[in-house]
Order: structure tokens, then C-alpha cells, then sequence
């Protein structure tokens, strides 16, 4: 790294430095996704000609929300984490209005929209994406991170076809502590959370425990499962397919009564 790159106020504990950039620094190629309180866009910065996937997050909306843990938390996953298949945090920024988190930039897009152009997909690219997703969990299981939002279109190919995973706004890491934010941030979203907790601390604690990971390794398996399904049918995993084929199939069957009555 030159010393230009280097962090702005010294601080080495940042893998991704803080850096003294406005976004006049980069040329704004397009705009690739708008969120409630952040938009994603593609810049080229104007002195490497690198493209990044910046993150612009409006202040007032997280002063107002009162989401300055919750997007602290964000950067500080992102930035302990150093995987291929996790899109990597390269630096931040900000100015007076918003806050920018440059990301590594995807060139192949969404895995949902590959699931979208090609479904049904190819049970050898199934196996492929799966094994990946798999590896990907992994690794976040070892660095004691849960994503807590995984699904299609939070993952990205690479530009030699590989999976990345990003948005880690949801993301729990057991190295830092509980925050009221991430549960803001469900709530801002319609989610429902379901944090790890530390189980009894008697003398049953370690049973406890031990269940609490084979709990967690059975829903591990369930979501690889259930996403390797939606990628190769192209369609909403079981639960959403249970609720819409459940509705149909009463609709159905009352409008054939009737018709037939």
C-alpha cells in the first residue's frame, strides 16, 4: 500500500483504510442498487481507473434511526473477514452528508438473476454454486460470523464465475457485542431475528451449547438445501412455494366445486 493509501488518521487496526477521497474522486459509471438509506453505485476512481461498487449512506437517516452501531458493526465484519468468496471492503470515506464503504466490484451480477436466464439450471451448476455457498458458510462459521440474510441476490459472480458474498447489514459477529441496532434493522425491514444466545450458564450450560450448534448445523444444512432447490428450479425455496401452492391448491379446489356443484 502507498502512503497515500494509507489511513487517513493513522489507525492501523483497519484493513480497509480510511481514505481523504470525496466522490468527485471517481467517475459514477451507474447506478446498480437503491435501498432506504443507501444507494450502491459503479465509479471508477479517476486516478487507477479501478472500478469499486460504492456504498453511499445518507447520515441523516442513520442519526435519525439511530444506526451508528449497527453500521460500525458492518464495517467492522467486513473488514475482518479476507476470503475470496466474500466481496471485500477496499476503503471508506465520507463528507458532510454520507458515509462510503468501497466495495469490490462483481462483474457478473446476481446469482438470481443467472437462476432467472437459465432456469431450470443444470443439476452440474447446481452442485457448483452449492459447494461454493457451502464453503462460504464455512468460513464465516470459523471467523464466528452469522449473515443471517443469505439468498440469491446477496450473491455475486465473480468475473471468473465464483460467488461472492455481500451485505453483511444483518450480519451477527460473535467478536463484538449484542447491538439494539441490528435489531432496528429487522425491524426496518420486516425481518425477524433470531440471534444466538449464550444459553444457561449452569451446569447443563455445555449440553445446552452443544445443542445450540447441532441446532445451528441442521439450519446450515436446510438453507443449502433449500437454496440448492431454488437454483435449479429457478423458483421461491419450500416455505414460499408451501404458501403459494397452498393458496392455489384452495382456490383451485373451491372454484372446481363450485363449477362442478
Amino acid at each position: 500500500m502507498s502512503s497515500m493509501e494509507k489511513d487517513k488518521e493513522g489507525e492501523t487496526a483497519y484493513k480497509a483504510p480510511r481514505l481523504a477521497l470525496s466522490i468527485k474522486d471517481f467517475d459514477i459509471v451507474g447506478r446498480i442498487e437503491d435501498g432506504s438509506f443507501s444507494t450502491v453505485v459503479l465509479a471508477r476512481r479517476i486516478e487507477t481507473k479501478v472500478l469499486y461498487a460504492i456504498k453511499i449512506i445518507c447520515k441523516t437517516h442513520i442519526i435519525r434511526n439511530k444506526m451508528t452501531t449497527y453500521i460500525r458493526n458492518e464495517r467492522n465484519i467486513l473488514d475482518k473477514l479476507d476470503y475470496d468468496g466474500v466481496a471485500k471492503l477496499c476503503f471508506t470515506f465520507q463528507d458532510l452528508d454520507n458515509l462510503y464503504m468501497g466495495l469490490e466490484h462483481c462483474e457478473g451480477g446476481e446469482l438470481y438473476y443467472q437462476i432467472c436466464k437459465h432456469a431450470p439450471m443444470p443439476l452440474e451448476d447446481v452442485r457448483f454454486y452449492a459447494a461454493e455457498i457451502v464453503l462460504i458458510l464455512e468460513y464465516l462459521r470459523a471467523k464466528q460470523v452469522i449473515h443471517r440474510d443469505l439468498k440469491p441476490e446477496n450473491l455475486l459472480l465473480s468475473s471468473s464465475g465464483h460467488l461472492k458474498l455481500i451485505d453483511f447489514g444483518s450480519a451477527r459477529a460473535l467478536f463484538l457485542p449484542p447491538s439494539e441496532a441490528t435489531e432496528k434493522y429487522f425491524a426496518l425491514y420486516g425481518m425477524n431475528p433470531v440471534p444466538p444466545t449464550d444459553g444457561d450458564k449452569g451446569k447443563d450450560g455445555k449440553r445446552e451449547k452443544e445443542e445450540e450448534e447441532e441446532d445451528d448445523e441442521e439450519t446450515v444444512d436446510w438453507v443449502v438445501a433449500d437454496g440448492a432447490d431454488q437454483v435449479r428450479k429457478g423458483e421461491e425455496g419450500e416455505e414460499g412455494k408451501d404458501g403459494k401452492e397452498g393458496k392455489e391448491g384452495k382456490e383451485g379446489k373451491e372454484g372446481k366445486e363450485g363449477k362442478e356443484g
